[in-house]
């Protein structure tokens, strides 16, 4: 209240589900507290209700601050309702945010794909061309840029194998179906196939980082047999291909034998046993700055640092608490900026989910 600037209220509302009302905190709870706190009430939220001197001990009148709410989900009815018992909310309507499509989509997959592989070749000359006819189902990015990075890893080991100097004349094309891919350097080829959970291997199996090999056999030590795509996903990782590579498995003890797997390499950095229930998986604005959280402790491992970490789930409150941390972003708080951002290049999350809900499915890389 004591700003003398025109304002902006952001209100990220991206894990309150709007049909659990089980949930704690859920969405409804939220935007009631919302208004009941912006209107200058104390006390229990009750619909109607508009307390004396409230245009002196709120900010629901103050027209300089601009309000926008992000989400997951639809605003419910009452969430509507509560939101509306405000002058600034009066006028609050949905815009839907679309994933680009069309030929807007395929512009965005070459030109990521071909930043990809300037990132991993970046002595390849930057006017190379890049030519993808591929089946794309559309909708959320995300499986899509999954795809473009592994792509990104296949086609710089092929690169490294093509004879003679690099020309700017060079075309990488890249061409495929819902089973299988081909990646061409002029006249050098990589064949790959497309597992059922859209993962990019070699049509002939092979790992190229003897570190996976090492893995292999100590899974196998384990009475685990792991398929060509846990090796191809366990190879994205230490690559830095995936940010983050994520696995997950409703069964604890795979989840646990992966783990301890990892952790025999050499230099890597293993945080074992976190349960999302107990943990902050990161600090809020209000915690004190020794308060124990995950993303802090990944901090102190250093920038680039190969790190394992494994999440317990045991309820679907649990996987919310760690959807921010596994997904495919930097993860940012309050007033932090892009020196203090964790950058999830490096990282892997071997995730027990008890019940794996779809918000956890969407960010897997793969699930066991």
């Amino acid at each position: 209240m004591s700003q003398n600037k025109p304002g902006l209220v952001v209100v990220g509302l991206e894990e309150m589900a709007s049909n659990r009302p089980e949930a704690d905190p859920n969405q409804l709870a939220v935007t009631q507290l919302i208004s009941q706190r912006f209107s200058g009430r104390k006390g229990q939220y009750r619909l109607g209700d508009t307390p004396r001197n409230s245009a002196k001990r709120g900010i629901s009148g103050d027209a300089s601050i601009i309000p926008l709410f992000t989400s997951n989900y639809l605003l419910e009815k009452p969430c509507v309702d509560a939101m509306g018992q405000l002058h600034m909310f009066s006028n609050l309507r949905t815009i839907k945010i679309e994933a680009i499509s069309g030929n807007e989509r395929k512009i965005f997959a070459e030109e990521y794909l071909r930043q990809a592989i300037l990132d991993r070749s970046p002595k390849w000359d930057p006017s190379f061309h890049v030519k993808m006819a591929i089946l794309d189902e559309g909708g959320d990015t995300r499986p899509l840029v999954r795809f473009l990075r592994m792509l990104a890893f296949y086609t710089s080991i092929l690169i490294a194998n093509v004879p003679g100097e690099v020309s700017c004349d060079w075309r990488i094309g890249v061409s495929g179906t819902e089973e299988s891919c081909t990646i061409s350097i002029g006249s050098e080829e990589m064949l790959l196939k497309v597992t059922p959970s859209k993962i990019l291997v070699p049509l002939i199996a092979q790992t190229f980082d003897s570190r996976v090999s090492c893995l292999v056999e100590k899974l196998h030590s384990f009475n685990l047999a792991p398929p060509d795509e846990l090796s191809a996903v366990l190879e994205f990782w230490l690559a830095r291909t995936l940010a983050p590579a994520v696995i997950v498995s409703s069964d604890r003890d795979l989840v646990s034998k992966l783990r301890k797997a990892v952790q025999l390499l050499k230099n890597i950095h293993c945080i074992p046993e976190v349960d999302a229930s107990q943990y902050k998986m990161t600090k809020s604005l209000y915690d004190p700055n020794d308060t124990p959280n995950l993303r802090d402790e990944i901090l102190k491992l250093g920038r680039g640092t190969l790190v394992a970490i494994e999440l317990f789930c045991e309820t679907t409150d649990a996987q919310l608490c760690i959807r921010e941390i596994i997904e495919d972003t930097p993860s940012m708080t309050a007033f932090s900026t892009e020196k203090s951002a964790l950058h999830k290049s490096g990282l892997l999350f071997c995730c027990y989910c008890k019940d794996i809900t779809p918000e956890i499915k969407s960010r897997a890389s793969i699930i066991l």
